[in-house]
C-alpha cells in the first residue's frame, strides 16, 4: 500500500509548456512532474547515468538489494563514518522505503529486515524502468521539489532532457541530503558528492 506522501502524486502540480518548449505557467499543490522512462531517457540521460552514479551503480545487475552495500555501510557505521558518499541502500531498497506505508525510516533492525524483503519482492515483481522511473518521479529533492523534472525546472529552468551533465550531477548530488541549490553555482556542501557522482558517470560510461 502506498504511503500518503506518494498518494499525494494525484495532486501533483500540473506543468504546461508552449510548443517550443518554453514554460507557460504551474497549476497544483505538489511541484511534481510525472515522467514515463522514455522521457527520463531522452537525449544523453543525463539524470539517470547521474542517479544511479550517486546512489546505485549496480541497479541494472541486482535483485532490489546489495549485499556487499549492506556489509559496507555496517563497516562505515561501525567504524563510526557517515558514509556520505555512497550508502547501503540500492534504489530500490530507497523507493519502496518512501512508496510502502509500514517501511518507515527508523534506524532498527526490524524495519531493515522487512524493507529488504519487501525490496526483493518488488524487484522480482517489478521492471527495472519502472522502479527506477517511479523513483525519479517521487524522490524529494529540496525546495519543494518532488522528482527530477521539477527539480530541473526549480534549479535550471529546464526540462529533463535539457540537462547537462554537470547540471544533472548537481541534482544526483542533492538526493542525500535535499537542499536549496543556488542556479549556476555548486554550493561548497555538495562538491565532494558533486565529484564522487561525475566521477562514477565516467566510470560507468567506459
Amino acid at each position: 500500500m502506498p504511503t500518503e506522501a506518494m498518494a499525494a502524486t494525484a495532486f501533483s502540480q500540473s506543468v504546461v509548456y508552449s510548443g517550443d518548449g518554453t514554460l507557460i505557467g504551474r497549476f497544483g499543490t505538489t511541484d511534481r512532474q510525472m515522467l514515463t522512462y522514455n522521457q527520463l531517457a531522452q537525449g544523453h540521460q543525463w539524470i539517470i547515468n547521474a542517479v544511479l552514479a550517486a546512489e546505485d551503480r549496480n541497479f541494472y545487475n541486482e535483485g532490489g538489494v546489495s549485499p556487499t552495500g549492506i556489509m559496507r555501510a555496517a563497516y562505515e557505521d561501525a567504524k563510526g563514518n557517515d558514509g556520505s558518499l555512497q550508502g547501503g541502500s540500492t534504489i530500490t531498497q530507497e523507493f519502496v522505503r518512501q512508496y510502502y506505508a509500514g517501511i518507515g525510516t527508523q534506524q532498527t533492525f526490524s524495519r531493515k529486515i522487512k524493507e529488504i524483503f519487501v525490496a526483493m519482492k518488488v524487484a522480482k515483481e517489478k521492471s527495472k524502468p519502472w522502479i527506477l522511473t517511479n523513483y525519479l518521479n517521487t524522490i524529494y529533492l529540496g525546495d519543494g521539489a518532488y522528482g527530477v523534472g521539477a527539480a530541473a525546472q526549480t534549479y535550471y529552468g529546464k526540462q529533463v532532457s535539457q540537462l547537462s551533465a554537470g547540471e544533472a550531477a548537481v541534482i544526483a548530488a542533492i538526493l542525500q541530503q535535499p537542499s536549496h541549490v543556488p542556479a549556476g553555482a555548486v554550493p561548497p556542501q555538495l562538491e565532494a558528492r558533486w565529484h564522487y557522482v561525475l566521477t562514477g558517470m565516467v566510470q560507468m560510461a567506459s
